[in-house]
């Protein structure tokens, strides 16, 4: 399947620094010795550094309460890290919800079936036979070619009611016997002046009833309907696989089927 569809902080090993300060005082140098009164005087400035210090490295490692933030005063600049340190990395506040105007929800509570019998928003050119299998419960009718050059098109026409055209869905109906060729199926979807288009190709002979493209479409806002989309169903090949000779023995799996089409949008 091919589509053509269309976003560090660092942080500071807080504990990890702790550990190397209260690890890191210098070993004593063999072979010097101090005097009494110089030990004893130097004893006491240890004790007052490190009644001073040790409980605030306890707190933090950068020397703030666990679990609070420093307050700088209104109209002050804020605290700059010391050099060669790395500022700690603050939490971003939340962002804010924009709600979506007028759309609502996606709900797909509104459809469109269009195809074979009906007499508006389809097309056909090249070769077909007319048979049935289609929607509903495989009775509606159906078209079946083996032509490389036939084509079927279905489009959304003009439904009125439902919003949130900005994504909307789409399903083809699958025969359960009457098709088996490979297909590409090209949606074709249109919002104001943009255009985009989307290609799958797909097996018919491994599905049956309804099959939904694996993607949404565009064809407005969430409020507006602004374009249109179209789906058409070309040959590709026919179904070759190690199954083929007992899945496809009435010769479907060379034959391609165009059945119903079906929108959806909320």
């Amino acid at each position: 399947m091919t589509t053509q569809q269309d976003p560090s902080r660092e942080t500071v090993d807080r504990w990890a620094f702790a550990d190397t300060v209260e690890s890191g005082s210098p070993a004593r140098k063999p072979g010097v010795r101090l005097g009494p009164a110089i030990g004893a005087a130097a004893a006491a400035a240890l004790v007052v550094v490190a009644a001073t210090v040790i409980p605030q490295i306890r707190k933090d490692p950068l020397g703030t309460a666990r679990g609070t933030v420093p307050q700088t005063p209104a109209g002050a600049p804020a605290a700059q890290a010391p050099a060669g340190q790395t500022p700690v990395a603050q939490e971003s506040p939340a962002p804010q919800q924009t709600p979506q105007g007028g759309g609502g929800s996606l709900t797909y509570a509104n459809h469109a079936i269009v195809g074979p019998g009906g007499a508006c928003c389809s097309a056909s050119g090249g070769a077909w036979t007319a048979g049935t299998g289609g929607y509903p419960a495989y009775t509606g009718p159906v078209r079946t070619s083996a032509d490389r050059n036939a084509w079927y098109e279905w489009n959304l026409g003009r439904p009125a009611g439902g919003a949130r055209w900005d994504q909307i869905k789409i399903r083809l109906w699958i025969p359960q016997a009457e098709a088996g060729a490979w297909v590409r199926i090209t949606v074709t979807s249109t919002a104001g002046s943009a255009s985009n288009v989307a290609t799958f190709d797909v097996a018919e002979q491994e599905y049956q009833g309804w099959y939904e493209l694996p993607a949404t479409f565009t064809i407005g806002t969430p409020d507006r309907r602004t374009g249109s989309a179209w789906v058409k169903l070309t040959y590709l090949r026919p179904y070759t696989d190690q199954a083929a000779a007992q899945s496809c023995a009435d010769g479907s799996c060379d034959r391609m089927a165009a059945a119903q089409a079906e929108f959806l949008w909320s």
